[in-house]
């Protein structure tokens, strides 16, 4: 309740009593414990000194760098050396901007472009792909693969549809693309001519530089996801006729596999930060939702649904939801939106869309929002919505 209540010592009996730390004893009584018990007496004067001492430096030095700081000390203006110091950094800091204010630049052109090609392809009767978004893990913004024609790219928008940034990636074909914990770096997979090519694990700054290779496969290496800690990056990796679970250290590169037993596995995500991964797999023409503990390199899988094809598995936060893709074995069907209760095992469907597929659905940090492709009116295009059905938003057009 006192937080400043201290034990101290009664200066006349020797025992022991709590004083208020804003209350202390008078001069007489001082005057009585140093002529009953000069050494209590020294001792406390020593504690005193000990603890009075640093506060009267610090405070001499407080008022020292006050004093430096004053407009009246010229001693910098008389210094060539400081002066030419702040010279260069005033020339960095201009040079920065400059190099900030043509990247934005660049950015903008590329942007305007890029709808350019959008409108031509649209009235052409081409399709535009803009696909797998992907939360930021803070909330902020959302990236996702878009392709035009033969011109591949990663966007970043906001939560609202507004483009921050844009990455080409060329005629090479681009996918999946998965934040960093600080959403300073996007992982994405890359193929360098089409989908049937050799795919390849890469790395990209959010601002679209510095696309670096992460991890060359001998055949294919796709679909990353980075965990939530910065320790692993999944990515599925071929294996013959099989495809295996692999994390990768971000750091180092070194890999592990995780999976080994036939199967394709395909979309890996993280559930429970970094202790399981969640992703589909097909095996004897079968799909099912399964889950790796990659400590332990245990696979199990969770469920499948009789007549349907499963896919593209996302947890929330707390895992206690995964939404996926759903899409009955029927020739013409579309998929939809479904989400999962792993404590009651129970599922729900969130877009039913009879005339469109939507697909690779993913949280929001706070589990309240999904956002997910979809291909309504002919066009795939990113949305969002909220996982009670409402509130249902175009992000890109």
């Amino acid at each position: 309740m006192f937080p400043n209540w201290r034990p101290m010592i009664d200066i006349t009996n020797n025992k022991g009593i709590l004083l208020c730390g804003n209350l202390s004893p008078s001069k007489a009584s001082v005057g009585r414990l140093k002529k009953a018990n000069p050494e209590i007496h020294l001792h406390l004067t020593n504690v005193l000194m000990k603890r009075a001492i640093p506060f009267l430096i610090l405070i001499s030095m407080l008022i020292g760098a006050c004093q430096s700081d004053s407009p009246s000390d010229t001693s910098a203006l008389n210094n060539p050396t400081t002066a030419g110091r702040d010279s260069e950094s005033d020339a960095e800091s201009e040079q920065e901007a400059a190099e900030k204010e043509q990247i934005r630049a660049q950015m903008e052109a590329t942007r305007v472009e890029a709808a350019q090609r959008s409108r031509a392809a649209a009235e052409a009767g081409e399709t535009v792909w803009r696909i797998h978004p992907q939360w930021q893990w803070n909330g902020a913004n959302i990236a996702y693969y878009e392709r035009i024609g033969d011109s591949a790219s990663l966007v970043v928008i906001d939560v609202d549809g507004k483009e921050i940034s844009r990455f080409e990636t060329g005629a090479s074909y681009a996918a999946n693309p998965s934040w960093s914990p600080l959403g300073d770096e996007l992982v994405y997979s890359k193929a360098a001519s089409g989908m049937s090519d050799e795919w390849n694990v890469w790395r990209v700054n959010a601002d679209g530089t510095n696309s670096r290779l992460f991890v060359d496969a001998e055949d294919r290496a796709m679909h990353p996801s980075w965990d939530p800690t910065n320790a692993m990056i999944a990515f599925i990796k071929q294996d013959g006729d099989d495809t295996q679970l692999v994390v990768g250290n971000p750091r180092t590169s070194v890999t592990r596999q995780i999976t080994s037993t036939p199967g394709q596995r395909y979309h890996p995500k993280w559930l429970d930060e970094f202790l399981f991964a969640i992703y589909d797999k097909t095996l004897d023409g079968e799909s099912q939702i399964c889950q790796a503990n990659v400590f332990r390199r245990e696979e199990t899988c969770l469920f499948g649904v009789d007549g349907f094809d499963v896919s593209a598995p996302a947890a929330s936060r707390n895992g206690a939801i995964i939404a996926f893709t759903m899409r009955e074995k029927t020739e013409g069907a579309t998929s939809d939106i479904w989400l999962y209760q792993v404590a009651n095992e129970s599922f729900f469907q969130l877009t039913d869309t009879p005339e469109e597929s939507e697909g690779a659905p993913y949280f929001s940090p706070d589990g309240r929002w999904v956002v997910f492709h979809s291909d309504k009116d002919g066009q795939y295009n990113i949305h969002r919505m909220r996982i009670d059905q409402s509130k249902r938003m175009q992000l890109t057009n």
